[in-house]
C-alpha cells in the first residue's frame, strides 16, 4: 500500500492513519488465489471416469495435469477389455455419455446434447464416443498412452503443502522406464474384476467350446443353428 507525501511517496505503515488516496501494488487479483503446485496432478486411467474429469479441468481452465493409460485408446478395461463387441449400453446414451452436464448443454459449441448417438449403443460405439469427446475437447494431448504406472512412492508427510508422489513408469512400447513426479494423484482403477471360473465335470469329453460371456471369450458369430446351454441368469 503506497500513499503520497507532498512531492514522493511512502509506503503505507500499519500503525499510521489510512491514507485518503492510496495505491495498491504487486496484486494480480482480489480473489483469493489456487496454490500452484510444482508438479503437475497424475491421471491414472483414461476410461469413463478419466475423461470425464479431464473434461471438467479442462472445461474450468485448468491444464497442469497428465494422463496415464496402459492401453492404445482411451476407454478403459470395462470397454476395451471386458465388453464383447455385442455388449450394449444397459443406460440410455441421452444420461450415459462422458459429457453429460450443465457444462455441456446446447451452448456448448465443442460437446452439446449428443442427438447423433444410438440410444442403447453397442461397444464400439460407446468408445468412439469417448474418444469422441477428447478429440473436441483437447484431452488427447495430455495423455500417454501404453504407459503403465509400475509403482508410486509418497514424498513428504501429509501435511506438507510440498508433499509428492514419485511415479515409475513402464513404457509397454519400448520396455524402458522413467520417473514422474506429480504434486497430486487421481486414480481411476476402474473394473478390476476377473469371471469366476468353475471347472465343471466332463468337460474335458465334452469336445464342443466353452467359454464366458465377457472378454470377446465367445465366438458369437458361429452360435447361430448351435445348440448352446447358458448357465448363469446376471
Amino acid at each position: 500500500f503506497v500513499i503520497k507525501q507532498g512531492c514522493s511517496w511512502a509506503v503505507q505503515l500499519d500503525t499510521a492513519e489510512i491514507g485518503r488516496r492510496v495505491i495498491v501494488k504487486g496484486i494480480r487479483q482480489w480473489d483469493p488465489e489456487r496454490h500452484r503446485y510444482p508438479h503437475p496432478t497424475a491421471f491414472i486411467g483414461a476410461g469413463y471416469n478419466g475423461i470425464k474429469h479431464a473434461l471438467y479441468w479442462l472445461h474450468h481452465g485448468t491444464k497442469d495435469f497428465v494422463m496415464f493409460e496402459r492401453y492404445d485408446r482411451v476407454g478403459g478395461r470395462a470397454w476395451l477389455v471386458q465388453a464383447n463387441k455385442t455388449s450394449r449400453l444397459q443406460t440410455e446414451m441421452a444420461s450415459f455419455h462422458v459429457w453429460f452436464g450443465k457444462e455441456w448443454g446446447a451452448e456448448n459449441e465443442r460437446l452439446g446434447f449428443p442427438t447423433e448417438w444410438s440410444t442403447w449403443p453397442r461397444t464400439d460405439e460407446v468408445i468412439k464416443h469417448m474418444e469422441h469427446a477428447v478429440e473436441r475437447y483437447g484431452i488427447l494431448p495430455h495423455i500417454r498412452f501404453q504407459v503403465n504406472v509400475r509403482k508410486i512412492d509418497i514424498v513428504g508427510r501429509p501435511t506438507d503443502l510440498e508433499r509428492k508422489y514419485d511415479l515409475t513408469l513402464h513404457d509397454l512400447k519400448d520396455g524402458s522406464e522413467s520417473a514422474f513426479h506429480a504434486s497430486s494423484l487421481l486414480h481411476f482403477p476402474g473394473a478390476y474384476f476377473n469371471p469366476r471360473i468353475i471347472d465343471y465335470p466332463g468337460e474335458a469329453d465334452f469336445g464342443g467350446r466353452i467359454g464366458y460371456g465377457m472378454n470377446n471369450d465367445i465366438p458369437f458369430d458361429n452360435l447361430e443353428g448351435k445348440c448352446t446351454a447358458i448357465l448363469g441368469n446376471g
